[in-house]
């Protein structure tokens, strides 16, 4: 789908298999004409989901007896290829243009945020293949079925297309459609019904059929995580090593971070308010009206600065007034990795809003801060030619503003394209917090293939009377499977009766499958295993500080474990799977 910002300045390989190998074909002939395609065959979806997006099923033209997938003016289907950062592809499919009409599709490297390329077939019978900032221009022939073959090679970075079995053009494949930097990766293509004069396709109405996704040379296999996410228990003050492997054939990137359920406890935390913008001295707007998303991502690292407080409250800067005078304000949680978004929705507020001011909007439910990610952000209609949205004229900081017209947020690239203009979203909170007892280190960082990363969770009982604290460990990779892991760590707070000291002892995993993990702050004297009915399993006397019992041996099920640390006797159950 086609969606242009025209963004205005206010007052400023290793391992490869050469098997062809067939990943996805289809041919529709085995569905209804007249029903939605998405309803037939899921793996072409329509862009939002909005009713006029859907394609329909035809028996009116087909390639392969009987039945295509028609493509008129708003229709907007997607295919999603992985995505592949590495390997070679051919994507092959016949396309008929109705006389009198046009077509047009696109091949992205990220789902509605970086177009590749672009073709644009006239009515007239000529087709432009826009790539790189470059057009190459092809003839066609109306009412006739052609062959589109398009060869993708990430190893090489290049793109060649071919109608009918002549090559048509060549380029690098990581260029955008307008500029030659971008990234080279193979997300999706998008059959859109593009109906806009300015581009040569005023109407659309085309059949695409016998769709075929062949893999030529295998790629990579894509960073894979491999990570414990069993619940973790705890018990003082020692330091704990979680391990996560790469087990993929790409270098992983990740980040970690805590965020806390409520401990029924309070730390002393002000009121505060926290942005990233240092005040408006700059706005935005769009050439035409149309409905846009505005938001801002405030990251763990800030946070975690406000862990149980609450959000009250959000200032947004209006420059000129929207359409219709109001804005919509949300609070999300955090969404994917691999394409950043907003999450499960918190809050919402549609408010009358005034230009030149930064408008205070008071949400009716209060938001907590856990330390997660929290995305604030605004709906509004923008007037064509006017300015609405603030901005900073500051330095971008990177990853934290998003604009979204569609299905998915596109990370702002400044204010004329400067890396400029932090939007000015503002978090108002009250509160007086809760004890943040854990930390992780590293925040983020980079694991190569076949490697393996340790991040060490800390923990400080200092503050905290007995008791029982939850907290969770979130690990984001760019695994495409898995790209969110929550590891429940559990703390519990214990008084020696014979010096009123606190006694850390730390058990981990549970459940486990074969070594238990035992560390302390005093020296473990002991640690005896029963069954549950009282049979003693195991003893060990490790006169340590730590000690790891092997369970491999064990049948499934729930075990005591009875551990002497100094002068106090500590029992836990342990489930072994």
């Amino acid at each position: 789908m086609k969606k242009i910002f025209t963004i205005c300045l206010f007052l400023m390989a290793v391992g490869f298999i050469n098997a062809q190998t067939t990943l996805f074909s289809e041919n529709f002939d085995t569905y209804t004409a007249g029903q939605y395609v998405n309803d037939n065959q899921p793996l072409f979806y329509p862009w939002t989901g909005a009713t006029a997006e859907k394609a329909y099923l035809s028996d009116v033209q087909s390639h392969s007896p009987s039945i295509s997938m028609k493509i008129v003016n708003d229709n907007d289907m997607v295919y999603n290829f992985g995505p592949k950062t590495s390997g070679e592809y051919d994507i092959k499919f016949w396309m008929y243009v109705v006389s009198g009409q046009g077509g047009y599709f696109n091949v992205e490297h990220n789902f509605g945020t970086q177009w590749a390329f672009s073709f644009y077939f006239k009515p007239g019978g000529t087709c432009d293949i826009k790539a790189g900032g470059q057009t190459y221009t092809f003839n066609y022939t109306l009412d006739t079925w052609m062959n589109i073959h398009l060869n993708i090679n990430l190893q090489t970075d290049q793109a060649t297309a071919f109608v009918d079995g002549t090559q048509v053009a060549q380029w690098t494949f990581s260029w955008t459609e307008t500029t030659t930097t971008g990234n080279n990766r193979l997300d999706v293509i998008n059959f859109y019904g593009l109906h806009t004069a300015s581009t040569g396709v005023s109407a659309s109405e085309y059949y695409i059929d016998d769709f075929e996704f062949i893999m030529l040379q295998s790629g990579l296999q894509p960073a894979t995580i491999d990570i414990d996410n069993s619940d973790i228990n705890v018990f003082g003050q020692p330091t704990h090593m979680v391990s996560f492997d790469n087990t993929g054939e790409e270098t992983m990137d990740f980040l970690a971070f805590p965020y806390f359920t409520d401990p029924s406890l309070t730390s002393t935390l002000g009121a505060a308010t926290i942005a990233y913008d240092q005040g408006s001295l700059s706005a935005i707007g769009w050439a035409s009206e149309f409905e846009v998303y505005a938001a801002t991502r405030f990251l763990p690292d800030m946070m975690g600065a406000h862990v149980g407080q609450v959000i009250e409250s959000a200032n947004i800067f209006i420059n000129d007034l929207p359409v219709g005078n109001t804005i919509t304000v949300y609070v999300w949680e955090r969404g994917g990795y691999l394409v950043p978004g907003n999450g499960t929705q918190l809050a919402e507020k549609t408010v009358t809003v005034t230009a030149q001011s930064d408008n205070t909007v008071v949400f009716d439910t209060p938001i907590t801060i856990t330390g997660d990610e929290l995305w604030i952000g605004y709906k509004f209609t923008t007037p064509a030619n006017l300015y609405t949205l603030g901005t900073d004229d500051q330095p971008l900081v990177p990853h934290t503003s998003y604009l979204k017209v569609g299905p998915v947020w596109e990370e702002f690239d400044g204010v004329g394209g400067n890396m400029q203009g932090n939007f000015c979203i503002r978090a108002n909170v009250t509160g007086q917090g809760w004890p943040v007892w854990l930390s992780v280190t590293p925040f983020s960082g980079t694991v190569a293939p076949a490697a393996s990363q340790d991040l060490t969770l800390t923990f400080n009982t200092t503050g905290l009377v007995d008791g029982t604290y939850e907290a969770y460990v979130v690990v984001g990779c760019n695994d495409p499977t898995t790209q969110w892991t929550e590891i429940l760590v559990t703390l519990d707070v214990i008084t020696g009766i014979e010096n009123n000291s606190k006694i850390g002892v730390m058990t981990y995993p549970n459940p486990v499958t074969d070594v238990i993990n035992v560390v302390s702050d005093n020296t473990i004297s002991s640690v005896n295993v029963y069954s549950i009915d009282g049979k003693v399993m195991t003893s060990v006397n490790p006169s340590s500080n730590n000690v790891s019992v092997d369970v491999t041996g064990f049948a499934a099920g729930t075990y005591v474990f009875e551990i002497t640390a100094g002068n106090e006797t500590i029992k836990r159950n342990i489930v072994v799977k």
